[in-house]
């Protein structure tokens, strides 16, 4: 029975070496959608069915990516890659961890990691030509990544032109992406507008587009809010553009307008609660009613957050700077030293650490 074992072992990996992996479309699906938590049910029923299901693995490293584990995301990564050598999107997420990672580290360190990072991507693309997602990643990799690590923008240009060839959409948000990275926000606001003009029924353009109206850097709450109902529109089941109407109307001081928006926030997604974040976080900034943002932040505290969103680090830190706001000092530095010990690469968050011992 153990050499039989072995053998059958043996021809279960060959099968999935030799094969390009058939994706779960429903996790696939929700995941895209912004649905990591659910998707991560599927990937843990299909676990207990076969614990060498390779697909489980990927669902599970792009949930850890999103929330930005990115070592578990990177062995998540590497045991579906393991099983199903040829697996085109996992070798991709595993690309993806590393050069997050290498962002973090060390030159030395970091520049081995990033390499091996643009390898995994190059081959996840070599694997899947049609991955419009591996294109993506590796346009954002050669943008920002130094010549010495294989970056460059001549590269990244060749990228972009691929995804177009595949979804002219897509190519228009790879470069605003790669804007984006630039600082270039009038750059970044033309190409998501093109992006939006060339497939009107991309959730993606609008959402992005309303994020991008609520940012200090180029801050119209008027086009924010048409944005997100733009993109609701498309898709009501999304958290992201519930946020950005919470947002502008805690900016605004519209009270019966937020507290409808965040009752149909949770109602659509009670998964994802970003919407009280967002909210708090405008309500911080101005300092209208700091009972109702500190209500937010520990809504938002009640639950898990989503994958793709802000972390809880993220509401300690801005929990510590509306205690700090109300003087109440030693609140504020143990929320901040929250914050920063869940968050230890968050510049803010150290910073005002920082500020408010001092203080």
């Amino acid at each position: 029975m153990k050499y039989r074992s072995i053998a059958l072992g043996a021809l279960f990996f060959s099968f999935f070496a030799s094969h390009v992996f058939a994706l779960d479309k429903a996790a696939e699906n929700l995941m895209n959608s912004g649905h990591f938590k659910r998707a991560r049910a599927i990937a843990q029923h299909r676990l207990q069915a076969n614990p060498n299901d390779p697909d489980a693995f990927y669902i599970l490293a792009r949930v850890q990516l999103a929330q930005d584990h990115l070592d578990l995301a990177q062995g998540l990564a590497e045991r579906a890659v393991e099983i199903a050598s040829n697996f085109s999107e996992a070798h991709r997420v595993l690309g993806e961890s590393l050069g997050l990672r290498a962002i973090k580290l060390n030159l030395v360190t970091g520049l081995a990691i990033a390499r091996r990072g643009k390898k995994e991507g190059e081959l996840a693309l070599s694997l899947n030509p049609q991955s419009i997602d591996a294109a993506e990643f590796l346009a954002s990799y050669y943008n920002v990544a130094p010549v010495v690590a294989g970056g460059g923008h001549e590269k990244a240009e060749h990228m972009v032109e691929t995804i177009m060839q595949l979804n002219p959409c897509r190519a228009y948000l790879a470069r605003a992406t790669g804007a984006e990275e630039k600082k270039d926000i009038a750059g970044t606001e033309s190409w998501l507008l093109r992006a939006a003009q060339a497939d009107p029924n991309n959730y993606e353009a609008k959402d992005r587009l309303a994020h991008l109206y609520i940012s200090d850097d180029r801050r119209d709450p008027n086009q924010a809010e048409k944005s997100a109902r733009a993109a609701l529109a498309l898709d009501p089941g999304r958290s992201g553009s519930y946020a950005v109407l919470a947002s502008v109307f805690a900016q605004q001081s519209r009270w019966a307008d937020l507290d409808a928006i965040l009752a149909q926030a949770e109602h659509a997604d009670s998964d994802d609660l970003a919407a009280y974040f967002e909210a708090a976080k405008a309500l911080v900034a101005t300092g209208r009613d700091n009972p109702r943002a500190e209500r937010y932040l520990k809504r938002y505290l009640s639950q898990e957050a989503e994958g793709a969103e802000p972390q809880q680090g993220h509401a300690h830190w801005q929990l510590g700077l509306l205690m700090l706001k109300e003087g109440k000092k030693q609140i504020a530095v143990t929320e901040l030293e929250t914050s920063v010990n869940l968050l230890p690469d968050f510049r803010p968050a150290a910073d005002d650490l920082k500020r408010a011992r001092a203080s």
